[in-house]
């Protein structure tokens, strides 16, 4: 789709290796992204090389194309108190350290304090490998980076704010789907409840006693994710607190901004899932 798109844009081919490494690298900017959304994001590139007067469009132009896609246009008289903008800082440098250091994430590529759209006054961009299924550990250390932001204000400020509510809201419904839906829980084992049922009646399929088993259910894991959390940010503070000092002055950093003070990103130990199976041969084989 990207390739379609580019085809009409007149593009800095000295970078990123020509069109089809421009269609590779957009790609892998934007998962999840509709038709729509790639459209715009190639339309917004242009108008912001034609508003500083390039006459090529470049990358630079295309990643703040994305931004403005995925949080909105950047709100220049969005203007924070110096006590707000800190905060948000270690919000964002919450997310973006605990994401880099646990195995089972997606590498960081960007961090932001710059307020955008009505309500986002920061975000941490992550760059998704494409997969199509989601492991236990990939969930649960989704849930541990979107708390990793509160836990910072929680031990950074010794109180909470309400600019966790979105991440909040992200982590309660991957609880309940993994405690209804995907069979991640012990107590509900292999059961999985759909809230559509064969005359469409939407609600939930189980009872009130149920309701409150699962809802405990899900309290416990998120409780459980947010000690971890808190315990990263622990451990690690006073590399968070580079993190967010360095946001403070700069605003934007970067995936090599993060690895400069964290080191390479820890990574998934894959090697595990390529290893064929092997049968016990000593096993005697009834017939």
């Amino acid at each position: 789709i990207f390739k379609v798109h580019l085809k009409e844009i007149k593009l800095n081919l000295n970078e990123k290796g020509g069109v089809d490494g421009y269609a590779e690298w957009l790609a892998a900017l934007t998962p999840g992204f509709s038709g729509a959304d790639i459209a715009n994001v190639c339309n917004e590139a242009a108008l912001i090389a034609a508003r500083t007067e390039k006459t090529l469009v470049e990358p630079v132009d295309f990643e703040a194309a994305v931004d403005r896609v995925i949080a909105g246009l950047e709100k220049k008289t969005k203007v924070l108190s110096p006590a707000e903008k800190e905060r948000v800082a270690w919000h964002e440098a919450g997310h973006a350290m605990v994401g880099w250091l646990l195995p089972h994430t997606d590498p960081l590529m960007k961090v932001s304090i710059i307020p955008r759209g009505r309500a986002t006054l920061g975000f941490a961009q992550q760059m998704p490998e494409e997969r199509f299924l989601h492991s236990r550990e990939y969930l649960h250390e989704q849930k541990i980076v979107l708390l990793a932001g509160r836990a910072a204000e929680d031990i950074k400020f010794g109180e909470v704010s309400s600019g966790a509510q979105d991440d909040l809201e992200k982590v309660t419904n991957l609880a309940y789907s993994q405690v209804v839906k995907y069979g991640m829980n012990s107590k509900f084992g292999t059961l999985s409840y759909s809230e559509k049922n064969s005359k469409g009646y939407f609600g939930k399929p189980f009872s009130d006693a149920t309701s409150e088993i699962v809802d405990d259910e899900v309290f416990k894991m998120v409780e459980k994710c947010y000690i971890e959390a808190k315990a990263f940010v622990e451990k690690h503070f006073d590399k968070l607190e580079q993190i967010a000092l360095l946001l403070l002055k700069k605003e934007v950093l970067h995936g090599e901004d993060i690895k400069n003070i964290l080191g390479e990103k820890i990574k998934e130990d894959k090697s595990i899932y390529m290893e064929p199976f092997k049968p016990d041969t000593k096993q005697e084989t009834v017939v």
